[in-house]
């Protein structure tokens, strides 16, 4: 559910979510009642935690709000972007692995005008380096943080750390033709 916690106790930090139906949600907390769609931005004091909800009430829920980390970043690209797409239009992001807990998707950074960028750590879940949005003909070749490949397999992103991302304009195509049961070609309508 989304808003605000229901008797939330400011002196002891107790908080009631009621009437939460069972499954996988992702809680946060932010300080003075901030709002962000997504991950807040860098620097801005935040906690998050996953937790699955079953047929009974959910005791042992700690937020601990703290700055995140920062993982610096720079976004490399093979070929030339079009004329139309200019590099600070890009974005790069982190969705979780978990598909159930979307409010830890796209969390994500805009790209500067020098290929920079910066994202908060992530303490909790695994997530996969994504880039929604890359022109036509272009796809996310690589990524890794601090050297280890974390485009083939999703990873935690929990600590300060250096991510090199490299977009290729070398998309490859696929062609084919569309048959009938009988292997013979499709008749155009």
């Amino acid at each position: 559910s989304s808003g605000g916690p229901r008797n939330y106790d400011p002196a002891t930090g107790a908080f009631e979510l009621p009437g939460v139906a069972p499954g996988q949600y992702g809680i946060s907390a932010l300080p003075n009642d901030g709002f962000f769609l997504g991950a807040p931005p860098v620097g801005t004091a935040w906690a998050s935690t996953a937790v699955t909800v079953g047929e009974s009430d959910v005791e042992d829920v700690v937020l601990t709000i703290t700055v995140p980390l920062v993982i610096t970043g720079r976004l490399n690209i093979e070929g030339s972007l079009p004329v139309t797409t200019s590099i600070d239009r890009l974005r790069v992001s982190l969705a979780s692995a978990t598909p159930s807990l979307t409010f830890f998707a796209n969390l994500g950074a805009p790209v500067g005008a020098d290929a920079s960028f910066k994202l908060s750590a992530v303490a909790e879940g695994e997530f996969r380096v994504t880039m929604p949005g890359l022109p036509a003909g272009f796809y996310l070749k690589e990524a890794r943080l601090n050297g280890v490949d974390v485009i083939n397999k999703p990873a935690k992103f929990s600590a300060a750390g250096n991510l090199e991302v490299l977009i290729s304009a070398k998309a490859g195509q696929v062609g084919g033709v569309v048959m009938e049961e009988q292997m013979g070609p499709r008749p155009s309508k």
